[in-house]
């Protein structure tokens, strides 16, 4: 099988998962309803041309929502934060941070780009559902944006902006770029390697997304904890763990939280299907689609079988992988997410509570063939682009030239001598910080000098992340909760095994052109409504999985092919634009 580097969960991560977890409300915080600013000590701006011993104010309109603890707003309450102002102050630059709660900023910002009044000079559309890249390519081409590959050609002379970019995330950069061949926006680089601590050797992957099964029940059960199941072991486990009754309802209501419309976040994989509903890119740069795979009968037979015999209920549809009422009702036997994220045991809290992720395959053994979706090497998030309404363009191409800068890419991280500590190699190793105190003053006094720029939330709801530098991680660590060690501890047995595993993600498609887009809003909702309904109609028993090719047909009917096409063109070009 092909064998593929993953990326490491940057501290990021981490320290998020410590920030949100119980604890005091932090100091400052907006109420989330309203915007809140945010701005370093007051200075005078030039009226133009390059700052010149005088400071330059950019306006950054963001979320401020980075959890129910951490806002934005309060950023400049770290320490790393302190540092990053000596660094702007250097560059003749201040930020000035308007944060609006999560739920009203797309609301804000189209009402904004709409009436083209009240604008900021940087824009930041971090992990935002309710704007697209399409958005920003039409506010682009409507004169509202000035172009990141403007700015770079204009102002950063040595080119770094797109050298850092193509050397972490090669060929987005040119994936990116609108069919009018305008790059419109900055963008949050991901492209952080993993290597092992003790053999200082670098590890496939630490980021797998893969099921995991409550170990206490199946230890109920009288069973003992695989790593690997064939189909039919695991249904015949999940027979025994409703038999043993381990959440005490008197009901066989143990069952599955993975979804069925959708091969996101499910068995898919487990036979070898793709996470992509309609099509998706294969190894060889050609396009594919699960409805053409003779082993998608087997999953929905597979599936149906599961739902027939009470272990999956259609309440899985509703939440996600992280909330969900299966598992803060106790009923979730198996879930689905990143292997080693804790947040599972946490809401069940239930004594004993541990998920345990496991390989679903038709060989049962994790020597052979097997599937897993997680993170590619060089992957990019988010929109952070710079209005026509900035009076200094060049201090903002200044800024983002700081940004796409591995001493940028620190302060994300932490802060130097107390969060982590460089080798010679340029290899990170975070330092053992202990268990965060909790006592409320403590608590947060331990946060403001330990957390880098992403997890005070600037280093991602108002400027990109960078999360570039390789870094040094114990694969099982010691000082980690119980159930954390066994997951990592399973994350150790699938690295050992890497390369009997396809690691499946989706491609680089080049941003679609004006008649891409006209058909694709014709064909995406009807595909993707219908294919969803299909395959939980032939689950749940309403359809009978004989149809399946009369479904298919239907699909195409509605354009599953032209929609094929359009991938394979996007890919096409995006490949084109990275050589």
């Amino acid at each position: 099988m092909k064998r593929t580097t993953a990326l490491l969960l940057t501290l990021v991560l981490l320290l998020t998962t410590a920030a949100c977890s119980s604890g005091p409300s932090a100091p400052g915080s907006s109420s989330g309803g309203e915007s809140v600013s945010s701005k370093t000590e007051e200075s005078s701006a030039v009226q133009g041309g390059e700052p010149s011993g005088e400071t330059v104010t950019l306006k950054i309109l963001c979320k401020n929502d980075y959890s129910s603890e951490i806002k934005t707003a309060d950023w400049e309450q770290y320490d790393v934060s302190k540092t990053f102002m000596g660094i702007l102050e250097e560059l003749g630059i201040q930020l000035e941070l308007e944060c609006i709660a999560n739920d009203n900023f797309p609301n804000v910002l189209n009402t904004r780009m709409a009436a083209g009044v009240d604008m900021p000079d940087i824009v930041a559309v971090a992990f935002d559902p309710g704007i697209t890249g399409s958005d920003v390519v039409d506010w682009g081409k409507n004169g509202l944006i000035i172009p990141a590959s403007q700015l770079m050609e204009e102002y950063d002379e040595d080119g770094s902006i797109a050298a850092f970019w193509d050397k972490y995330a090669p060929g987005t950069r040119g994936a990116q770029t609108a069919p009018d061949g305008n790059l419109y926006w900055f963008a949050y680089l991901y492209n952080s390697g993993a290597f092992d601590s003790d053999t200082r050797e670098p590890l496939p992957s630490v980021s797998f997304r893969l099921p995991s099964i409550r170990e206490d029940w199946v230890e109920a059960a009288g069973e003992k904890i695989k790593l690997a199941y064939t189909p039919d072991e695991l249904y015949e486990l999940l027979v025994k763990i409703q038999e043993a009754d381990p959440n005490g309802t008197g009901a066989k209501d143990e069952i599955v939280n993975v979804k069925i419309d959708t091969f996101y976040d499910n068995f898919a994989r487990g036979f070898g299907l793709n996470t992509s509903t309609l099509a998706y890119i294969d190894s060889d740069g050609k396009v594919q689609s699960n409805f053409y795979d003779d082993r998608l009968v087997q999953y929905l037979e597979f599936m149906k079988k599961l739902y027939d015999s009470g272990m999956y209920d259609t309440a899985a549809f509703s939440g996600d992988s992280f909330s969900s009422e299966l598992i803060t009702s106790n009923k979730a036997a198996i879930t689905y997410n990143y292997a080693t994220w804790g947040d599972y045991e946490k809401q069940m809290a239930v004594e004993g509570a541990q998920y345990t992720p496991f390989v679903l395959s038709p060989d049962g053994d994790l020597q052979k063939a097997w599937y897993a979706q997680g993170d590619t090497p060089g992957i990019t998030f988010n929109q952070y682009f710079v209005t026509s309404a900035c009076e200094h363009p060049e201090a903002a191409a200044k800024l983002f030239d700081f940004v796409y800068t591995e001493d940028y890419a620190k302060l994300c991280a932490g802060v130097e001598g107390v969060t982590f500590e460089m080798d010679e190699k340029g290899v990170l190793s975070y330092i053992d910080l202990g268990t965060p105190p909790t006592e409320e003053g403590e608590l947060w006094d331990w946060r403001h000098k330990t957390m880098g720029l992403s997890a005070a939330s600037l280093g991602l709801y108002a400027l990109p992340q960078m999360a570039t530098i390789p870094v040094y991680t114990q694969q099982v660590n010691p000082n980690s909760d119980g159930y954390i060690q066994k997951k990592q501890a399973a994350v150790k047995e699938f690295n050992a095994s890497f390369d009997t595993c396809d690691f499946q993600a989706n491609h680089n498609l080049a941003l679609a052109t004006d008649e891409e887009s006209d058909r694709l809003s014709e064909i995406s909702e009807p595909l993707n409504t219908y294919a969803a309904e299909m395959i939980s109609d032939i689950i749940l028993g309403q359809r009978d999985i004989s149809t399946l090719q009369e479904g298919i047909a239907e699909l195409e009917s509605l354009g599953l092919k032209d929609y094929m096409q359009i991938v394979q063109d996007r890919y096409d070009r995006a490949q084109g634009a990275a050589d």
